[in-house]
């Protein structure tokens, strides 16, 4: 990673690391939790009108038959997205036609589909994760590692371990312009995670 792409206002901190003998980089390990931050008064209306306009977005939902119909796309969206960071590019059409060729048993298996397929799977990982919220379960290290499974099936490092906390450093996106925080940190962060979503 690069440092001078860190601003000062950074949520954690640059941790040397040692690729190799010959490679050394920084990984970011994020500060714990709760966030010390607070918003510069500027950003109090916008906040409330962030609230407002979601609040809002909540009533209208209320009405809808589905309320699907207005979450899918989103989290579509969110599939589409996530999945571009790390270099795996989908389009909408190209995931709907992915989802119409799995109903029809028809799975070709080349690097075009392993990437619909990835998509595919984050989403429904995704669509697994809020059912279980909305059927009032924790989020915590069970939950998460159930969603890794169902995010690998199929894919492309479905033998890395589905279900697990990783064991080795890892590395997003090309020219490794994000690298995580190191394995050995992951158990603990996650730890910290759980207990701030136990306090609020």
């Amino acid at each position: 990673m690069k440092p001078e792409r860190f601003s000062e206002f950074k949520s954690g901190q640059l941790l040397p690391i040692t690729i190799n003998e010959r490679y050394s980089d920084f990984a970011f390990l994020p500060n714990p939790l709760p966030p010390s931050w607070e918003p510069d008064t500027s950003l109090w209306p916008l906040i409330a009108e962030a609230r407002d306009r979601v609040a809002t977005l909540n009533v209208e939902a209320r009405f809808l038959p589905n309320s699907s119909l207005l979450l899918r796309p989103l989290q579509r969206r969110d599939a589409i997205t996530s999945n571009s960071i790390e270099g795996t590019h989908v389009n909408p059409d190209e995931l709907l036609l992915f989802e119409f060729e799995k109903n029809q048993s028809k799975e070709p298996n080349n690097e075009i589909r392993n990437d619909w397929r990835e998509v595919h799977q984050y989403d429904l990982a995704m669509q697994e994760g809020c059912k279980r919220i909305s059927e009032g379960a924790a989020i915590n290290r069970g939950l998460i590692c159930d969603l890794h499974r169902i995010l690998l099936v199929g894919a492309r490092g479905r033998e890395k371990t589905p279900g697990q906390f990783r064991d080795r450093i890892v590395f997003v996106g090309s020219g490794n312009r994000y690298i995580p925080p190191p394995a050995d940190q992951v158990e603990s962060l996650f730890g910290n995670l759980e207990k701030y979503l136990d306090s609020t």
